[in-house]
């Protein structure tokens, strides 16, 4: 909606934030398998993050408001879905013991870790982009529904980089919710 708002760097960055959220949420698997169909056969060192096809549709829309000169992807997200984040995140999350890697705090540490890696530099004199990108990720994250303690942590590190006031992220998060519940009535309308 907003998106076209942005420069293009900043498409880019909403492109990878939105998908550090969905990974830092998603269910972790190793050699395909969930750490509850673990056998003593399994290969630990093979860790990778489910995703789902909804995830990978949301994002390839994004990717779409990108120029392929500066994010070249679009079109090939189901092929090339493991990118730079998804890759230093799963380097983060091998450094927990297999014990508490799944654990919540595990994940906001290393997706956070990711996150500063991302910000990193990207400041801006206008407040305007940064509220753009984080409205574009509370709708992203409002896709199951509601936001997980996850998603919430990183969109508050989010709001902190960018040093966006309270009000404002709350207004930000009331606008997507309500625009959220918008498009749900309107689909079941059409759907009806």
């Amino acid at each position: 909606m907003f998106i076209n708002m942005l420069s293009e760097d900043k498409k880019v960055l909403l492109v990878e934030l939105a998908r550090l959220l969905a990974l830092s949420n998603n269910p972790l698997l190793w050699d395909g398998k969930s750490k509850d169909e673990l056998t003593s056969d399994s290969d630990l060192s093979k860790l990778s993050i489910q995703k789902t096809e909804l995830e990978t549709k949301l994002l390839e829309e994004l990717g779409h408001y990108t120029s392929p000169r500066y994010y070249p992807l679009i079109g090939i997200y189901e092929h090339a879905w493991n990118t730079a984040t998804e890759e230093r995140l799963i380097e983060k999350l091998k450094t927990f013991p297999l014990a508490k890697i799944d654990a919540p705090e595990s994940r906001v540490q290393a997706a956070t870790a990711v996150l500063r890696s991302l910000l990193e530099g990207k400041k801006t004199d206008s407040l305007a982009e940064p509220k753009i990108v984080i409205f574009q990720l509370f709708l992203f994250s409002l896709r199951a529904g509601q936001i997980s303690s996850i998603e919430w942590m990183l969109l508050k590190e989010i709001q902190l980089h960018y040093q966006l006031p309270d009000f404002i992220f709350k207004d930000l998060l009331n606008s997507a919710e309500a625009m959220h519940s918008e498009i749900n009535k309107t689909l079941a309308l059409i759907l009806e």
